[in-house]
């Protein structure tokens, strides 16, 4: 693009001819801009999506990086994983100029970690473009926990497979307010908002809102964010809702959803004028 702007996205459609018999209808908008710093918040693992995974690892999960300068450039790939679950090794790349990278993340270092974030940083403060490729045919049998429960981010239907392709591109941008429309939800499962600090010093407290529609069940108004942490809100089942997320300092916010149809996730949108940029890590 040399003049003008103009807005893209991309459309992807598997039927389950390939080799890998992937099913799934995706859109993906396309980056705004690179960064040295991306983040997507809400990450989960897909119990079971392909053969050969155990529940609770990260399945069919990858990481597509992509370097569009004219210099090679060195990253890392962080899973934000909570307290409990421990530290993760990231994964390291060296990228040539307008190289791109796949990153697995079902290499096993994820296996048994809950609900985790993404970030991707330069070492040397380069641009790189990243987005979050999640990709399967799960069939219900395999989306059921313990108990007949339904497993975390899976929906049970039947025994029947369910496609399941989503496309994330991570975001360079943390805002002090971000809106969420919701459609309606009723026969969602494991639907989740997710907000993540990316901040490597401050704290970040925030307040969930509700702009239209009825506040899903249990939603927390204030929490306080440490330092590099996320915080993950289960939303349940229910009808059409638009959400505010305010924070006192810049936060990522995404949501995830599930449904028997398969899921999908994206960022939220930023209000304008709240926007910021996350300090180098």
């Amino acid at each position: 693009m040399r003049v003008g702007q103009v807005a893209a996205a991309r459309l992807q459609l598997a039927n389950g001819d390939g080799p890998t018999g992937i099913r799934g209808l995706d859109l993906a908008p396309g980056l705004p801009e690179a960064g040295s710093r991306l983040f997507v918040p809400g990450v989960g693992p897909v119990p079971g999506s392909v053969a050969g995974s155990t529940p609770g690892s990260a399945g069919d999960l990858s990481m597509v990086v992509l370097n569009p300068g004219e210099e090679t450039i060195e990253l890392e790939v962080v899973a934000r994983t909570s307290p409990t679950d421990g530290f993760v090794e990231p994964w390291p790349v060296v990228l040539r100029a307008g190289q791109r990278h796949v990153v697995d993340l079902g290499d096993g270092r994820l296996d048994g970690v809950g609900t985790f974030g993404i970030e991707v940083r330069t070492l040397d403060g380069q641009l790189v473009a990243a987005s979050l490729v999640r990709r399967g045919a799960v069939t219900g049998a395999q989306r059921t926990g313990g108990n007949g429960q339904a497993a975390d981010d899976q929906p049970t239907h039947g025994g029947a497979d369910v496609p399941d392709l989503a496309v994330r591109p991570l975001t360079a941008v943390a805002a002090r307010g971000w809106l969420v429309d919701l459609g309606e939800r009723f026969g969602s499962s494991g639907d989740i908002l997710a907000v993540a600090n990316p901040s490597g010093s401050s704290i970040a407290t925030i307040e969930v809102k509700v702009l239209a529609g009825r506040a899903p069940e249990g939603l927390p108004a204030v929490v306080e964010l440490g330092p590099g942490a996320q915080v993950v809100f289960p939303l349940g089942a229910g009808g059409p809702v638009i959400l505010a997320v305010e924070s006192t300092s810049g936060v990522v916010a995404s949501v995830r959803e599930s449904s028997p149809s398969g899921s999908t996730a994206g960022v939220a949108v930023a209000v304008a004028g709240t926007e910021e940029w996350p300090e180098s890590g």
